[in-house]
This record gives C-alpha cells, structure tokens and sequence, in this order.
C-alpha cells in the first residue's frame, strides 16, 4: 500500500478517534455553564504566546496599542470584540485529563496557544490558558490550564479569534480623513505634482476648477483608506525598501482636525511605493515611519490618475 494511502487512511482513523471521544465525553448544549473569564472586558494587557511568537497588547486611553513583536496603534475593536467573546463563553467541566490525549487536541506546549491576561494595574495573571483544537460546535474550542492536563471545552469563541497574525491585531487604517476637512491636498508622482486647495467644498489648483470626476476617487481613498498588513519598515524586502526612496505616489495633506472649521490645523504625508513582482504596494506615515503598511494594488486604484489629468482641461 502507497505511503500516501496510509497516511490518508491513519488521518480518517485519527479523525473518527477525536469525533466518538467527543460524542461520548462532551456535556450537553442544555448544561448550564459557568463563564469563561467573566471580567475579561475590565483586562489591561494581554499576552498571546506560540513557541515561534509573542503578541502583547496594552489598554492606552480609550483603545489599545500592540507593544510586541512590534510597537503600534492595534486595532481596538478586534481587541474588545475577542475580551467580550472571552467574558460570555462558557466552560465545561474536565472531559479528559489524560496528558496522553494533549497532542490529540493540540494543547500540548508545542502546538497550543498561550494565552494570557492581566487585570488593571496587576502583574499577576487574571487569566492563563491554553487554546488548542476546534470543539464540537463551530464557536467551541478545547482548553486547558499550563499547569495540568484537565481538557475543557469553551463554548461561543471561535478558534480563529484567537490563532491569527499579529498584522490582525493591529490597527491597518492608514489614513480616515473627511473630505470637507482637507485644507489642501499635494498630490505627486515621479515628475508632477499638484497643489490642490479646498475652500467652501470647491477644489482648485492654480486657481482653475480641478477635475472631481478624477478627484473624487482619490478623496474617498483618503477618507477610508486601510492595509491588507502591517509590519516594521526595517523588515520590507530590500527591493520594496529601495523603491520608497523614488516612489509611486507622495499625497500631503493639510487639514482641520476637531469641530468643522474650528479644528487646529494638522499636517500628515502619505509615501505609497511602486508594488513589484508578487509584492503588495509599501505604504509609510509620516508620524510613524518605522511602521510599514502593505496594500493590494486594487485598494488603491484611485492613485492611478495622473497629478496633470486632476487639472480640468
């Protein structure tokens, strides 16, 4: 028999194996439950561990920031979403404790994810767990403490909230500025580039009426602009680095941040990259640079108009 029969055949067994021990072992849906993490939503910092990885987020003011593997804004809602699906999930009792079965679920130390959570101004762990493979249900996932070999099943939380890159836990906005709050927009490419002033929802440049049709895609862009990753702008392929030096697309933006035109004037530059060869388009921030963001080219078709063609004939 073909090695690779066999491995499909041992994968049917396998499969069958954790199916009858679920059946036979997992409580029922009508069992009440007691909570997961009930006060998950009041957590400060978290810390999500892998042997090849360490994700950890911070609460800062309103929102959260990722502080590791890399410094950055992280993406708050996708943080307080996961806290509160942490807060209703249920746990069931031990369905195995046999440290033979931990492979089996994917919550031995090498395949398990690790995670961590702290309460308010505590160093000491509110909560600590292991997630390894998917439940019986589509939202279930089996868990167990580092400590000992109790399996549990969590119920309401999908394995995918949880086992994902760190570019997900980050914030990928790039820019969300309102179209009546731009002052001035300059727009170049590799040879042009054109000023573009806005006063009372009018957009001129030298004085001449610009051309909405080609500019409106570019303001709505702006208005909601967001990266397919996230990343350190030290570790871009050399290539993608190289080609920020001569690049695509520099768009600077004067414009009022606050109440309508009562807002304090704020400046920000956006450095979009040419995309090469199997690579999305680099994009840089001015007020973090260290920081890189990657964009598939159809994102950004609205850079593909000209600085010139803006100017209406």
């Amino acid at each position: 028999m073909r090695p690779k029969t066999l491995k499909y055949i041992a994968g049917v067994f396998l499969a069958l194996a954790v199916s009858w021990f679920l059946l036979s072992r997992i409580p029922s849906s009508h069992d009440v439950l007691p909570k997961f993490w009930p006060s998950a939503e009041f957590a400060d910092k978290i810390i999500i561990r892998r042997p090849d990885s360490r994700i950890e987020l911070r609460r800062a003011g309103g929102g959260w920031r990722l502080h590791a593997p890399f410094q950055t804004r992280a993406d708050s809602r996708t943080v307080d979403n996961f806290l509160k699906d942490l807060a209703r999930a249920d746990i069931s009792e031990p369905v195995s404790a046999d440290p033979s079965r931990l492979t089996l679920f994917l919550l031995d130390e090498s395949s398990g994810i690790h995670v961590t959570g702290f309460g308010p101004n505590s160093e000491v762990p509110d909560f600590d767990y292991l997630f390894g493979r998917k439940g019986s249900e589509h939202d279930s996932i089996f868990v167990r403490r580092p400590e000992n070999a109790d399996i549990r099943e969590v119920r309401g939380l999908l394995r995918e909230n949880i086992d994902k890159p760190v570019s997900q836990w980050a914030d990928r906005e790039v820019a969300a500025i309102e179209r009546r709050s731009i002052v001035s927009l300059e727009y170049a490419g590799a040879n042009q580039s054109v000023l573009l002033l806005q006063e009372d929802g009018a957009w001129s440049i030298n004085g001449r009426p610009a051309e909405m049709e080609k500019l409106t895609p570019l303001l709505d862009l702006l208005t909601r602009l967001e990266a397919d990753s996230i990343l350190p702008s030290d570790q871009l392929h050399p290539l993608v680095r190289k080609g920020l030096n001569n690049p695509f697309r520099r768009i600077k933006i004067k414009y009022l941040s606050g109440r309508a035109s009562k807002g304090s004037e704020t400046e920000t530059e956006i450095i979009v990259g040419f995309n090469k060869p199997g690579f999305n388009h680099p994009v840089i921030r001015s007020e973090e640079k260290s920081i890189a963001y990657e964009a598939a080219r159809w994102r950004l078709k609205a850079l593909d108009v000209l600085p010139e063609a803006l100017i209406r004939r």
